[in-house]
């Protein structure tokens, strides 16, 4: 470089050898032994997943497009498969693609030189995007990010207008950024479905552990990683300016102002038949669900401990808006008021008439169970665990009913129940996707009444089953019945 005018040079080298020049206003000088090695490149940060590559005794050269070996097209019929950490970096770092159409096809489990990226601060975002990505509910493992003055971090860190993200399973998370942080997405105004999350996340303002700020839509979530913020921080999301429904999060969240186990601030928005059992620490605008709620909320409820200063309350901390047919736990909750909803102790908590009273769907939105979810009412809408090559015949059976596994997806363990009106020989199996037996969990006589069997994802053997999709039927008498479930670890 021959001269530099008030701008920034950073990770760049020349060969001082070949050059003939030692010195430069801006770059480091190597040698050229130096300039054919790797870890000159990747120690300051450099990817060789994509786009770099680098052979013996030659230097760094970018990859081509042919090598990353992706099938498809990009389109919404064919699109761009995902099958590797490479391919997912490759979609991170070329936003000629970001307006694409994508599709998951194996669990990924990003390699930890990722972390070392752009001097240590990790993955980086996918901004801006306006296609689909659909996970096909396959694992995302070891997302790291480290940037505490960035904003819109996240696996994706801006997802716009007419952008789909559906079915993404996140595991071992740990992001930080300023503001607009989440573990799926920073900032949101598509439409997620169907996806999960866990880990942490640290930030400043608009942190939510799935997404840090949505203006759209949010169904069928949730999120089990700890939260920590400042202002607007939520169990599932920071600020919500749109829709969030059948959606819960199960977690630790710690702010200053506007902090909720769901979300942190509830603008013009609505969240419906959701609830949350976060524990949630603030200092002023606390609620177990909400912290500041500003439009609707109906039939949620919440049941984590809930400590703040100022302005706190066991289901919301402060309220201008409706809120319809919700409860929180008075007892669990440390907090005996709450600027809406109602309150009720424990036991009551686990009664479903104080839920029917109040026009709550049972069984088709949620279902109650004392050995599932601490007692209290869960979401039993049918869970989308999609496989394209599997179809499942299924009809109604008045005489015998297998329900949604609980938790779903799950690791390491799920419970399966079933209702029988009359005693029948029960068998329950488990197969894999190839149809192959993975465990023979139940065969015995059960009478008339509600039973539950734990799968603690091990096989016949004994080994640990790895994470994917599995199918569940149970044979009771003439009757038969399967549903899908899936481990993530």
């Amino acid at each position: 470089m021959g001269w530099v005018h008030f701008s920034t040079i950073k990770n760049c080298f020349w060969d001082i050898q070949t050059s003939g020049i030692s010195t430069s206003a801006g770059g480091i000088g190597k040698t050229t032994a130096e300039m054919h090695n790797q870890s000159t490149y990747a120690n300051p940060g450099w990817n060789f997943s994509f786009p770099w590559k680098i052979e013996s005794n030659s230097y760094p050269i970018l990859k081509t497009f042919e090598e990353l070996n992706i099938i498809g097209f990009g389109s919404e019929t064919t699109p761009y498969e995902i099958a590797n950490s490479t391919q997912l970096v490759w979609l991170s770092c070329d936003p000629s693609v970001w307006k694409k159409h994508f599709k998951q096809t194996a669990d990924i489990t990003l390699p930890e030189e990722i972390n070392t990226w752009d001097n240590y601060t990790g993955w980086f975002p996918i901004k801006n995007f306006r296609g689909t990505y659909d996970g096909d509910n396959k694992t995302i493992t070891g997302l790291f990010i480290n940037r505490p003055y960035k904003n819109f971090q996240g696996l994706f860190g801006h997802t716009y207008k007419n952008s789909e993200i559906k079915n993404i399973v996140l595991i071992n998370t740990s992001i930080t950024g300023h503001q607009h942080t989440g573990e799926l997405v920073g900032m949101n105004e598509g439409i997620i479905t169907n996806c999960y999350s866990s880990g942490s996340v640290t930030g400043e303002d608009f942190n939510g552990g799935l997404v840090g700020r949505n203006c759209s839509i949010i169904t069928n979530c949730y999120n089990s990683g700890n939260v920590t913020g400042i202002n607007y921080s939520g169990g599932l999301v920071g600020m919500n300016e749109g829709t969030i429904t059948y959606c819960y999060s199960t977690c630790n969240v710690t702010g200053e102002e506007y902090t909720g186990g769901l979300v942190g601030y509830n603008s013009v928005a609505t969240i419906t038949n959701c609830y949350s059992t976060c524990n949630v620490t603030g200092e002023e605008y606390t609620g177990g669900l909400v912290g500041y709620n500003l439009r609707q909320i109906t039939n949620c409820y919440s049941n984590g401990s809930v400590i703040g200063d100022y302005y706190t309350g066991g289901l919301v901390g402060y309220n201008l808006g409706q809120i319809t047919s919700s409860f929180w736990d008075t007892e669990i909750s440390g907090q005996a008021l709450s600027s809406g909803g109602t309150g009720k102790t424990t036991a009551e908590m686990k009664d479903i008439t104080t839920y029917t009273e109040a026009g709550w769907s049972f069984p088709e939105i949620w279902d109650i169970d004392s050995e599932l979810n601490n007692g209290y009412p869960y979401l039993n809408y049918p869970i989308n665990v999609a496989n394209d090559d599997l179809v499942i015949s299924q009809t109604e059976d008045s005489k015998a009913l297998l329900k949604n596994a609980y938790p779903n997806p799950f690791n390491p363990s799920t419970t399966l129940s079933f209702v029988l009106t009359s005693p029948e020989i029960v068998r329950i199996d488990i197969y894999n996707v190839k149809g192959q037996l993975v465990k023979s969990l139940v065969k015995g006589s059960y009478n008339t009444g509600n039973h539950s069997i734990v799968w603690d994802g091990k096989d016949n053997k004994g080994y640990s089953s790895c994470s994917g999709v599995y199918l569940y039927k149970m044979q009771a008498g003439k009757h038969s019945q399967t549903k899908k479930m899936m481990l993530m670890k």
